[in-house]
């Protein structure tokens, strides 16, 4: 995201927000966990 926020920065827009960084992590673990399900299947029995 290092791109990211410098473009926001250069852009004056406000950089990306903590918690859409952890978002997408997540959604990348998951996906390399279930490549073929990552949309449809989502551990969040602890939310």
């Amino acid at each position: 995201f290092e791109y990211d926020d410098w473009l926001a920065t250069q852009c004056g827009c406000p950089m990306v927000e903590s918690w859409r960084k952890g978002m997408y992590e997540a959604a990348s673990v998951n996906r390399g966990a279930r490549p073929e399900t990552y949309r449809d299947e989502w551990d969040d029995h602890d939310l």
